[in-house]
């Protein structure tokens, strides 16, 4: 893996921060096509997914704004913003799961970070880099991002962990594929999706260690 050429203060800054994951979360169909090819891939090389998995690629939204070369992914904790409108009003009645990504990836030397949601216009003003600056300044006391209604300051709490950003649609855009070895852990949101993603992989003869409920990553950070 290439690295960035201060990957050293990044993982003391990661270990500081006790940060154990990234999160990236997708439909049950493309989870299933990640294992199968094992690895996980930008949305720009899709096209590069072995031949018997391509059909169960399933984007989590036909039309995206942000750049198809980065996989999106959060620390710590998924976008659950974003989940919900991609699972409750774009596509009603799909299931999504929840994957953890060794943090690695956070000092890989193309990845950049964005302080709120990367298509959101104080990020593109504020910089999306992969400098450290760039990466301290999600956790910064105050960072603007947006809610429904428009621009929003986030200030941050005394009791939020350190391994949360301060904007919880803040994020780290990996630009490479990812190898399954890599992906910690594949969370359903209850014991039925588990069982029902469980199934469709015993049928595929795909390994199913890495499954977990995990209903709290799911929810809106408290």
């Amino acid at each position: 893996m290439n690295l960035k050429n201060d990957h050293a203060l990044f993982r003391t800054e990661i270990r500081d921060r006790e940060i154990q994951q990234l999160v990236h979360f997708t439909r049950f169909e493309s989870v299933t096509a990640i294992v199968g090819d094992g690895r996980i891939l930008p949305r720009n090389q899709l096209h590069n997914v072995s031949v018997e998995w391509q059909e169960l690629i399933m984007p989590n939204a036909e039309q995206r704004r942000d750049d198809p070369r980065n996989l999106n992914t959060s620390i710590t904790h998924a976008n659950i913003y974003l989940l919900n409108i991609f699972r409750d009003r774009w596509f009603p009645g799909s299931r999504f799961c929840v994957l953890g990504i060794n943090p690695k990836y956070i000092y890989h030397a193309s990845t950049t970070f964005s302080i709120s949601n990367a298509t959101y216009r104080p990020a593109r003003l504020f910089g999306i880099r992969g400098d450290l600056a760039t990466f301290q300044a999600m956790f910064g006391p105050r960072v603007e991002g947006r809610r429904d209604r428009g621009p929003f300051i986030y200030t941050r709490s005394n009791h939020l962990p350190n391994n949360l950003t301060t904007d919880p649609e803040a994020e780290v855009l990996i630009n490479c594929e990812i190898p399954y070895s890599d992906v910690l852990f594949i969370a359903c949101r209850n014991q039925f999706e588990h069982d029902l993603l469980a199934s469709t992989f015993d049928v595929l003869n795909l390994p199913t260690e890495k499954l977990r409920v995990d209903t709290t990553i799911f929810e809106f950070r408290r």
